[in-house]
């Protein structure tokens, strides 16, 4: 049982909630050198991480399908 962050509705137990983005940010992420490890053959392989850009959530909601379905179209 939740309630929809939405429309403010009580929702009925086992009914699944939606995750909903309300709020994303752009991100940039710098290389880092010799962070990920990689096991093959029993030997290790360390290998750099390139970085790069993205998106990040800020805030996410959850509410109700009615809600989902009207937000989403």
């Amino acid at each position: 049982m939740y309630q929809c962050q939405q429309c403010s509705s009580l929702v009925s137990a086992n009914t699944p909630s939606y995750s909903l983005v309300i709020q994303k940010r752009k991100q940039s992420y710098p290389k880092r050198s010799k962070v990920n490890e990689h096991h093959k053959e029993g030997k290790a392989k360390i290998t750099d991480d390139p970085g790069g850009t993205g998106f990040e959530i800020v805030k996410e909601i959850a509410v109700c399908r009615a809600c989902y379905d009207a937000l989403c179209e």
